[in-house]
């Protein structure tokens, strides 16, 4: 997450973009955690490694902190909801989901 040097079209911006206008099948959010992590920090790992050879052909996992898609929407929406953007705040039970994902990769 973080400040973007392209428009859309990136995985984090279009998972935000689903939440600001709530195009979550069935009007809820699935109960789905992930890793967050700044893309300034990405950006500094790097080059961070390409400054070390011990890096070269090395793979690193960089996260900030895990969350879950609830907690992501409470913020969205104690932040957006004022200004008329109806985030979901309800959580989908397990087997919508599943139902869901039949149709909707």
């Amino acid at each position: 997450m973080g400040p973007t040097m392209v428009g859309e079209g990136f995985a984090s911006g279009e998972c935000i973009k689903m939440f600001m206008e709530n195009r979550f099948p069935g009007g809820s959010i699935p109960q789905i955690q992930f890793g967050i992590v700044d893309v300034r920090e990405v950006a500094l790992a790097h080059v961070r490694c390409i400054e070390r050879d011990e890096a070269q052909g090395q793979r690193f996992l960089l996260f900030g902190e895990s969350l879950w898609f609830r907690d992501l929407a409470a913020m969205l929406h104690e932040k957006y909801a004022p200004q008329g953007y109806r985030i979901p705040t309800a959580e989908a039970k397990y087997c919508l989901v599943k139902f869901v994902s039949l149709f909707n990769r």
